[in-house]
């Protein structure tokens, strides 16, 4: 399934195999944590992200370059 979520005024789509409100929540509030205090290869991450894919209780962040992608732990 996909959904398009809002980050840095940039639509994202997020696929994902079954839907979670509870990982869903986790996700915006990750991101929004790692926007404000994250680390440099997080936060380029985040400047060049494509989409993001939840599998599990991970969120793999695809960038434009691949060596940018960065999985982060939901829970």
């Amino acid at each position: 399934m996909k959904l398009l979520i809002n980050v840095q005024d940039r639509k994202i789509p997020v696929y994902f195999t079954k839907f979670s409100d509870k990982a869903m929540n986790l996700l915006t509030q990750t991101l929004n944590r790692k926007l404000v205090s994250g680390k440099k290869a997080v936060k380029l991450c985040l400047d060049t992200l494509i989409s993001i894919e939840i599998i599990d209780n991970e969120a793999i962040l695809h960038a434009f370059n691949e060596q940018d992608t960065v999985a982060l732990s939901l829970y």
